[in-house]
This record gives structure tokens, sequence and C-alpha cells, in this order.
């Protein structure tokens, strides 16, 4: 224990600096893509996502256009799970 807390001890003062640097790197691609335009890009793409969404919800049967499909997945598992337990 006192060899792996040694170790960490003398770690710690890297990790300080890798989580700054990791911050600033991003930051700086953020300002970047903000200054070529390319959030303007990733605006039409999520509208062409959303437009998409909405025609498959119209395709989708009517219980899950009310109720998310993977909240109805996760249920009858859980439902035949318990239920089966209980019959054994």
């Amino acid at each position: 224990m006192i060899i792996l807390s040694a170790a960490v001890g003398m770690a710690a003062p890297n990790l300080h600096i890798t989580t700054v640097l990791f911050f600033g790197f991003g930051l700086w691609f953020l300002w970047d893509a903000y200054k070529d335009g390319e959030f303007e890009e990733l605006a039409e793409v999520e509208d062409e996502l959303i437009s998409d969404d909405a025609l498959k919800k119209k395709k989708r049967p009517l219980l899950t256009q009310f109720i998310p499909p993977m909240f109805l997945k996760a249920f009858s598992i859980i439902f035949f799970g318990e239920w089966g337990e209980k019959a054994r």
C-alpha cells in the first residue's frame, strides 16, 4: 500500500499538467472549428437528423410513438424475468 501511495504521489503533479493540456487543446480545437464555420455545418446536419427522426416516429406503431422503445425493452426483460422467477 505504501508503494502504491508513493507512485500515485509521484504521478499526481503530472496529472494536473495533463489535465490543463487536455482542456487547452480542446478549447483550441473548438476555437478553430468556430472560426472555420464548422458549427453552421453541424447545425444543418442536426436539422436533417431531427427531420429524419420525425419521419421515423410517424412510421412506428402507435404504442412506441408515446413510449420509447428502449423503455419497453427494459420493462419486458425485467417483467418476464421476475415472472419466470415467481413461477419456479
